[in-house]
C-alpha cells in the first residue's frame, strides 16, 4: 500500500513539472537590436509618428530609455517593468529582444525582455517610435520618440571686428 502511495506521488510529481515546463516556455528567435539602440523619451500621445526630439535639458523631467550596445538599458526617471515616470528612480538591466510565434493565430510578435521583470512584453518599433507593452491589459502601454542628438558638429561663428561708417581715413 505504501509502495503504491509512493508510485502514485511521483508521477503526479513527473506530471506536474511536465504540464509546466514546455508549455509555459515562449518559443525565442533572437532579433538584432539595431534598431532599438540609442536614447527613447516617453512621449504622452503628443505629436506625430514625424515629430522629432532633440537631446538636451528639457528631457530632464520625462522618463528616457537608453538601449546600449551589448544588451544593457538604462532608465531614467522611471523602471523598466512599470508605467510612468518617477522623477527619482533610474535604473540599469539587460534585456533580451525577441520575436515569439506562439499565437493560435499564426504571425509573429515581437518582445523584450528585462532581467528585472518576470516577463517579455510586447514591443513594437516603427521608425523613430517605440511602443512598450506591460501586462495583459489592452491599451496599456507607453510610447517613446527616438532622440536626435543635438547638433554640436557646427563651429560657433567668429565675429568680424566691428567698422565704425563714420571713419573716412583710411
Amino acid at each position: 500500500m505504501k509502495n503504491t502511495l509512493n508510485i502514485l506521488l511521483f508521477i503526479a510529481i513527473v506530471i506536474g513539472f511536465a504540464s509546466c515546463s514546455k508549455d509555459d516556455e515562449e518559443a525565442k528567435n533572437p532579433k538584432d537590436t539595431a534598431e532599438l539602440i540609442g536614447k527613447w523619451a516617453r512621449i504622452d500621445g503628443t505629436g506625430g509618428a514625424d515629430t522629432s526630439i532633440v537631446d538636451g535639458p528639457h528631457l530632464d523631467t520625462i522618463k528616457v530609455i537608453e538601449f546600449l550596445d551589448a544588451a544593457k538599458v538604462k532608465v531614467s526617471r522611471g523602471e523598466c517593468c512599470n508605467f510612468g515616470t518617477k522623477r527619482d528612480k533610474n535604473q540599469e538591466a539587460a534585456y533580451e529582444y525577441y520575436s515569439v510565434n506562439n499565437s493560435e493565430l499564426g504571425g509573429t510578435a515581437d518582445r523584450i525582455k528585462f532581467d528585472k521583470c518576470n516577463r517579455g512584453m510586447p514591443v513594437v518599433v516603427h521608425g523613430n517610435t517605440l511602443r512598450l507593452g506591460y501586462g495583459t491589459q489592452s491599451g496599456a502601454f507607453e510610447e517613446y520618440r527616438k532622440v536626435t542628438p543635438a547638433d554640436t558638429t557646427g563651429t560657433p561663428e567668429i565675429p568680424t571686428e566691428p567698422t565704425d561708417p563714420g571713419n573716412t581715413e583710411g
